[in-house]
């Protein structure tokens, strides 16, 4: 298991470079375009639906969603309130979470959740867009910036587990996620501070824009804390342990990025509010 996860994941670091630094960026849209289908289909299975028929119609309706509002949507005037919204979604999550922590399983429903299933569509268009939009889509946008709000969230998670196992104690929020812990959450926000002032003695754009970036990244990472709690209480709820077995050793898409879907939109708020990104 410990070898497929590790070749697993060197595949997916190279693809990933160099789809975000050497191909046009039409490719970048494409790869976009396709996640967003992919995590479309495994949403549909965390909001109950069971039909393979329908799984596939939601995973193209997820990805045609995307690439309509990334051709349509005008970057200029629509980032600065979607991102504002995104903000406060997440923000609203947190009383969610401390209202209801544990969501009624599925099986105790009739159906499939549609409400389940909206909100997948808006969190998943929402980072396929600003994932677009960071990484071109603006005057300022690069793949550098990009990688960084990735880097965040990668930086966070593993701070996060290393402190959490060895210092772990106090749980965070036990009904959702047993595993996770406030000392993992401390150690996860001590790496990022180390990500942080090394972009900053490297970046001289990230020094220009000190109050954004500093903001931007400490705000990202308690985000994608909320992304991840977000979809481990959707699996709960399905009574599924990974959101898809579609990458070997890692589970799926959305496993991958439960915490990017909320610090991408996190972090260009930032970026658009506090800098003038836009």
């Amino acid at each position: 298991m410990l070898k497929q996860r590790v070749l697993s994941a060197v595949v997916m670091v190279a693809a990933f470079i160099l789809i975000d630094f050497f191909l046009p960026t039409v490719f970048f849209d494409a790869f976009l375009i396709v996640l967003a289908g992919l995590a479309g289909w495994e949403w549909s299975r965390l909001a109950g639906l069971t039909s393979d028929k329908g799984q596939y119609v939601t995973g193209g309706i997820f990805a045609a969603v995307s690439l309509l509002c990334l051709i349509v949507l005008p970057k200029e005037n629509v980032a600065q309130w979607l991102s504002l919204l995104s903000l406060l979604f997440w923000l609203c999550m947190l009383f969610v979470f401390y209202l209801r922590p544990v969501k009624k399983p599925l099986a105790e429903r009739a159906g499939f959740s549609r409400r389940t299933l909206a909100v997948g569509i808006f969190i998943i268009v929402n980072v396929t867009w600003f994932s677009h939009y960071l990484h071109h889509g603006s005057e300022s946008g690069s793949p550098w910036w990009f990688l960084y709000a990735l880097l965040i969230v990668w930086v966070m998670d593993t701070g996060a587990y290393f402190a959490g196992r060895r210092f772990g104690r106090v749980k965070l929020a036990p009904s959702i996620s047993p595993g996770k812990s406030r000392e993992g959450v401390y150690g996860g926000l001590a790496a990022v501070t180390v990500l942080l002032v090394v972009t900053l003695i490297v970046s001289a754009e990230a020094r220009d824009a000190l109050f954004a970036f500093i903001v931007g990244t400490y705000l990202s990472a308690l985000v994608s804390v909320e992304g991840d709690l977000f979809e481990s209480r959707l699996k709960r709820s399905a009574g599924l342990k990974d959101s898809s077995q579609l990458i070997p050793g890692h589970g799926g898409v959305l496993d991958r990025i439960d915490g990017v879907v909320a610090a991408v939109p996190v972090f260009a708020f930032c970026w658009i509010w506090l800098n003038g990104l836009s």
